[in-house]
C-alpha cells in the first residue's frame, strides 16, 4: 500500500483567508447586490443573514468535517467515510456543480479583465450613465472579446493550480484577500458621499415584508450557497489541507462573518451609487459594470486623476477576488482528478482547463449570437446559474447535512469539533440539532434551562418582528430633526462641562499609587496592602487571599513560588523576604489532617511533596488533590487514560493538555494491566479511535489481515510507511495478537 501525503495549509491565516478567498467573490459583489435589488432591499438581507446563521454555518462545519476527517479530495472523502455506499455520488455531485460553476463564472471574471483595459486607458472618462449601458451590452454579446478573456482568466487560474497548495493557492490569498477589504470600505466611503445616497441607504437597510414570498426564501437559500461555496466541494477539499490545530467552528464563523461583511458592504457601494446616477437597482449581473464606473467619475469629477486610480484599483481587485473563487473550484475537479484517476496534478489541471474553456465559450455566446437558442425559456448561461445555485447547491447541501447529522458517527463530528477533545464544545449539541432540523427530537438533547433559554431568544425575537412590522418608525420632519440634533448637542456639552468640573474638583481625591518597599512578609498573614508593597500585581494578591480563605498554607518559602501568575524572576527577588512563622512550618500528623480536612472542607487539601499518585488508579478526586491540577486537567487526565487503555510511562502525562513536565513528578505506575485491542479482530472504527493510530493505519492492518491474514507481529508492519519505528514502539503496549 502506498503512503497517502497530503500537503497541509502552512498557517491557520492561510487557511481562513483560503477558505474566505472561496467565498470571497464575485458572488458577494455582482451576485448579492442583483439578488437584492430584484427581492426587495433589506427584507431580502434578512432572510439572508437567517439562511447564512440557520443553514450556511452548520453545513460548512459539516462540509469542514467531512474533508479534514478523511483527507482526501470531495470526490472520495464520500467514499471514504462511507465505504461501498451510495454516498460517494453526494461527492461526485459537488465535483460537477464545482466544474459547471467554473465553467460560466470564468465568463463574468473575463468581463473584470476588458473593464482593468477601459480603465487603464482611460475609457470612462466624460461618458454618460447611457453610454455605460450601450457599451457593455456590446461587449456582452461581442462574439470575440468576452472568449480572448475567459482563455486569458483561466490560464492565469491554472497556473496558481499547477504551483499547489502552500505556493499557489495560499499565498495567493494571504495577498489578495486584505487588499480587497481595504478597498472595499475605500469605495463605500465614496459612494455613501454622492448626492442622493441615502435613498439607496433606505432601500438597502429598510425592510419592505411586502415582498416578501417564496421566491425570497429559494433566493436568499441560493445565494447563502452560493456566496459561501456550499455544496459545490470548495469547503470540504480545502479543510482535507487543514492541519490537526485548526479549529473548524473558529474557522467557519471567520469565513460566515468575512463574507457577509464583505457582501453587505458590496451593497453599500451599490445602491446609494445606483440611486445617485438614476440606475435601478435591478439592472441584472451587468451593475457592477455599468453602475460603478459611474460611481468613480462622479464622485472624483473634480480631481480626474484619482477618478482614473480608483476605476483601475477596483477592476484589479475585482478580478483577484474573482480569481480566489475561481482558484477554489479549480482545486476541487483538480484534486478529484487526480486522486481519483492517478493523474499527474498537472494533466489533471489541463483537463479541467480545457473543459471550462468549452463550457464558457458557450456561456458567453449564448449571450450573443446564440442568444435565440433557449431551453425552459433560458439561455446557457442563465440555465447554469438556476441550475446551479438553486438546485445542484441547495440539494448538494441538504445530502451533506442528512450525512453528517444522520449517518457519520456523532463522535466523529464531536472529535473534529474539538480537534479530539481538546476543544470546548458547549454548542455541539446546538450544531447537530440545526443539521438534523427536520426532527424536532433532537431539541431534547439540550438540558431543562438550555430549552428554557432557547425557547424565551425566540419568543423575543418574534415579538420584535411584530413591533417593527405593526408599528413602523414614524418619519419626522428635517425641521425636527434638525431641533431634536441641536438639544443633544447643547446637553452633551453641559454633560461635558460639568464632567470637567468635577474632574477638578476631586482630583487630589484620587488614591496614589503604592510603592513598592521590599520587606520582610509572611505570606500566611500578610494582607492585600502589604503583597502590593512587594511588588505583586493585584490579580495575585487576591489569589492568594482566596487560596487563604479555602484553608490552604504556605509551609515553606518554596510554596510561595506555585502561587498562580507568579514568574520566576519575580519568586526570586521577594524570597530572601519571605518568613514563614513557626506555627505553620510545624509539621501536623498526617491522618489527623486528613480526618479533619474531610469534615472541614477536602477540596481545600493537597498533597505534601514527596507523594506518588498512581497514575493507573488514581480517579478525578485524587488527581484533584495534586498542586496544579484542577476538575479541569483532572478529566482530560482519566479521559485520555480510557481512550488509551491505560499508561506504560508517565512521560505520556504530556500529551495531554496543560500537563508540563513539572507535574510528573507526582505520578507512579502500578500494576494495572493495559487494556489491549485485538488487532486480528477488531473492526476499522475501533481501531483508528485508539489516539496512537490514525485512519490510514488502521486501513493497512485491515487490508493486511484481508490480503495476508492474521497479524502476529508488529515487525509484519514495519514495511509499510504509513508507521514509523516511533508508531510501531508505542502501538506494541496496545495491540494484542492472539
Amino acid at each position: 500500500m502506498q503512503k497517502s501525503e497530503r500537503v497541509n495549509f502552512g498557517s491557520k491565516i492561510g487557511a481562513v483567508l483560503a477558505a474566505a478567498g472561496s467565498a470571497v467573490g464575485l458572488g458577494n459583489i455582482w451576485r448579492f447586490p442583483y439578488e437584492t435589488g430584484n427581492h426587495g432591499g433589506a427584507a431580502f438581507i434578512l432572510v439572508y443573514l437567517a439562511c447564512v446563521l440557520m443553514l450556511g454555518m452548520p453545513i460548512m462545519i459539516a462540509e469542514f468535517t467531512v474533508g479534514r476527517h478523511s483527507k482526501a479530495s470531495t470526490g472520495r472523502a464520500y467514499k471514504v467515510l462511507a465505504p461501498g455506499t451510495h454516498w460517494k455520488w453526494l461527492g461526485y455531485l459537488g465535483v460537477l456543480a464545482g466544474f459547471l460553476i467554473l465553467g460560466y463564472y470564468s465568463v463574468v471574471a473575463g468581463w473584470t479583465l476588458e473593464y482593468i483595459l477601459e480603465a487603464g486607458v482611460n475609457g470612462f472618462a466624460d461618458k454618460k450613465p447611457e453610454d455605460f449601458v450601450v457599451a457593455f451590452q456590446s461587449f456582452s454579446k461581442d462574439p470575440v472579446r468576452p472568449l480572448i478573456w475567459l482563455v486569458i482568466f483561466l490560464l492565469v487560474t491554472h497556473f496558481v493550480i499547477v504551483k499547489g497548495v502552500k505556493d499557489g493557492i495560499e499565498k495567493s490569498s494571504k495577498v489578495l484577500m486584505p487588499v480587497l477589504f481595504i478597498l472595499i470600505v475605500v469605495l463605500v466611503g465614496c459612494s455613501l458621499s454622492l448626492p442622493n445616497a441615502e435613498k439607496g441607504l433606505e432601500f438597502l437597510l429598510k425592510p419592505d415584508f411586502s415582498k416578501v414570498n417564496g421566491d425570497v426564501f429559494l433566493g436568499a437559500m441560493g445565494q447563502a450557497f452560493f456566496s459561501l461555496s456550499l455544496g459545490m466541494g470548495c469547503l470540504s477539499t480545502y479543510a482535507s489541507y487543514f492541519g490537526k490545530e485548526t479549529k473548524l467552528g473558529n474557522t467557519a464563523l471567520s469565513v460566515g462573518v468575512i463574507d457577509t461583511f464583505v457582501a453587505v458592504l458590496a451593497g453599500l457601494i451599490i445602491f446609494p451609487a445606483a440611486f445617485s446616477v438614476g440606475i435601478q437597482p435591478d439592472a441584472g449581473p451587468s451593475l457592477i459594470f455599468i453602475t460603478l464606473p459611474n460611481v468613480f467619475q462622479q464622485a472624483f469629477s473634480g480631481v480626474p486623476i484619482l477618478a482614473y486610480i480608483f476605476s483601475v484599483m477596483f477592476y484589479v481587485l475585482l478580478a483577484l477576488a474573482a480569481l480566489t473563487s475561481t482558484i477554489s473550484l479549480h482545486e476541487v475537479v483538480t484534486a478529484f482528478l487526480h486522486e481519483e484517476f492517478n493523474l499527474t496534478r498537472g494533466r489533471a489541471a489541463r483537463l479541467v482547463t480545457f473543459g471550462c474553456i468549452i463550457i464558457g465559450v458557450i456561456s458567453s455566446l449564448s449571450l450573443g449570437v446564440m442568444q435565440k437558442y433557449t431551453l425552459f425559456d433560458k439561455g446557457f448561461f442563465d440555465l447554469l446559474d438556476f441550475v446551479t445555485a438553486k438546485i445542484m447547491l441547495p440539494l448538494g447541501g441538504l445530502l451533506v447535512c442528512i450525512f453528517v447529522g444522520w449517518y457519520l458517527k456523532r463522535s466523529v463530528s464531536y472529535e473534529e469539533l474539538t480537534n479530539g477533545g481538546k476543544l470546548k464544545a458547549g454548542l455541539f449539541n446546538l450544531y447537530i440539532f440545526l443539521l438534523r432540523i427536520v426532527m424536532w427530537k433532537d431539541f431534547f438533547y439540550f438540558s431543562k434551562s438550555e430549552r428554557r433559554a432557547i425557547l424565551f431568544l425566540l419568543t423575543l425575537l418574534f415579538i420584535f418582528m411584530c413591533i417593527w412590522v405593526l408599528f413602523p418608525v414614524k418619519e419626522e420632519s428635517l425641521e425636527q430633526d434638525q431641533e431634536g440634533i441641536e438639544e443633544i448637542k447643547n446637553f452633551l456639552a453641559g454633560v461635558h462641562e460639568m464632567e470637567e468640573k468635577e474632574s477638578l474638583q476631586y482630583s487630589y481625591d484620587k488614591p496614589k499609587r503604592i510603592e513598592v518597599v521590599l520587606a520582610a512578609f509572611d505570606p500566611n498573614s500578610a494582607d492585600s496592602i502589604e503583597f502590593l508593597q512587594c511588588g505583586l500585581p493585584p490579580f495575585i494578591a487576591h489569589t492568594i487571599l482566596q487560596y487563604r480563605r479555602a484553608g490552604g498554607k504556605f509551609r515553606t518559602a518554596d510554596d510561595f513560588s506555585r502561587v498562580y501568575g507568579l514568574s520566576s524572576e519575580k519568586f526570586n527577588i521577594l524570597k530572601p523576604y519571605i518568613q514563614i512563622s513557626e506555627a505553620f512550618r510545624r509539621k501536623q500528623d498526617t491522618l489527623h489532617f486528613i480526618k479533619k480536612v474531610e469534615k472541614d472542607t477536602l477540596a481545600a487539601y493537597k498533597y505534601p511533596e514527596g507523594t506518588l499518585v498512581d497514575l493507573s488508579e488514581a480517579d478525578t478526586t485524587e488527581l484533584k488533590k495534586i498542586p496544579g491540577i484542577g476538575s479541569g486537567i483532572a478529566r482530560m487526565i482519566v479521559a485520555y487514560r480510557k481512550r488509551l487503555g491505560g499508561f506504560y510511562d508517565t512521560v505520556q502525562l504530556k500529551e495531554v493538555n496543560y500537563v508540563d513536565e513539572d507535574m510528573l513528578k507526582w505520578f507512579k505506575l502500578g500494576n494495572t494491566p493495559i487494556h489491549r485491542i485485538n488487532a486480528n479482530k477488531a473492526g476499522l472504527d475501533k481501531l483508528r479511535s485508539h489516539p496512537y493510530m490514525n485512519f490510514y493505519q488502521a486501513k493497512v492492518i485491515i487490508e493486511y489481515r484481508r490480503k495476508k491474514g492474521k497479524l502476529k507481529s508488529l515487525s509484519q508492519l514495519s514495511l509499510y510507511e504509513e508507521f514509523t519505528e516511533k508508531d510501531l514502539e508505542r502501538l506494541s503496549h496496545y495491540l494484542a495478537f492472539d
